[in-house]
């Protein structure tokens, strides 16, 4: 079978297509030859080809309010000056992020594994003149320019979960190596002790990727617990965890480096 149509809009979705987007990190340099008319950056980022004004202003304000009530008060209380900080954000995605806080810091990184992310990215902080761009083209970090204990802070907002256990070993490892002495780290998974798969948000992203044929790619709850001992290894000492107040498989965590 060459082709398969997908779900929502009955447009074929060109099946080298899809195992090129599971591939992401390790062929990315392949993905913008291989999709069609039928594949936009902001269909793979949102699950919406070209959102409207509204979708996109949506989308944006839920952005800022992560980053106020997540984020912030956790760099406001470990940094009383962040004008001298670098901050590095992997999975970047349109930049939205980046464009909302990049004036706090000294530099701003934006890291992708996709060319067109990190374009569409560019567009959006182009009035932005500490960011930085830096395409993560495989696991190796071969051409990866960022040095490490160079970064005080690093997020990363819905991306872990999407991705495997050994994946994510390996970016936690590497995050580790980049942070600067008590520089803190920040992201969000899915906490595979308590995921519910009846949940509406699991549910709707479930329609979604079956629609694009990679749904067993695209969804990995990771165990909190294996989070907590692998960044214990690795010299991180738990500063946050969601948990503790909120039980739902939605998990947010924040280390420090000793």
């Amino acid at each position: 079978m060459d082709n398969m149509k997908t779900k929502d809009n009955g447009e074929l979705l060109n099946l080298e297509t899809s195992l090129t987007i599971r591939r992401t990190l390790l062929e990315n340099n392949k993905i913008a030859a291989s999709w069609n008319n039928s594949k936009s950056a902001t269909d793979l980022l949102y699950g919406i080809e070209t959102p409207t004004t509204e979708q996109h202003d949506s989308i944006r304000k839920e952005k800022e309010t992560f980053c106020d009530m997540m984020y912030t008060p956790l760099i406001d209380k470990y940094f009383k000056n962040t004008h001298n900080k670098t901050f590095l954000e992997f999975g970047s995605g349109e930049g939205l992020m980046a464009k909302y806080m990049s004036h706090r810091f000294k530099k701003y990184i934006c890291v992708d594994v996709i060319t067109d992310f990190l374009e569409l990215c560019k567009d959006m902080t182009s009035d932005c003149k500490n960011i930085e761009y830096e395409l993560l083209e495989n696991y190796y970090f071969t051409d990866f320019t960022v040095k490490d204990e160079s970064v005080d802070i690093i997020i990363s907002n819905n991306v872990f979960c999407h991705i495997n256990y050994y994946e994510f070993i390996i970016y936690l490892t590497k995050f580790s190596k980049l942070l600067k002495k008590e520089g803190i780290l920040m992201f969000d998974i899915y906490n595979a002790d308590n995921v519910d798969w009846d949940n509406e948000t699991i549910t709707k992203h479930t329609e979604l990727y079956k629609a694009h044929h990679i749904l067993e790619t695209l969804f990995h709850p990771i165990s909190s617990l294996m989070v907590h001992k692998q960044l214990t290894k690795l010299g991180l000492k738990l500063i946050y965890d969601s948990a503790r107040s909120n039980t739902e498989a939605w998990n947010f965590l924040g280390f420090r480096k000793d």
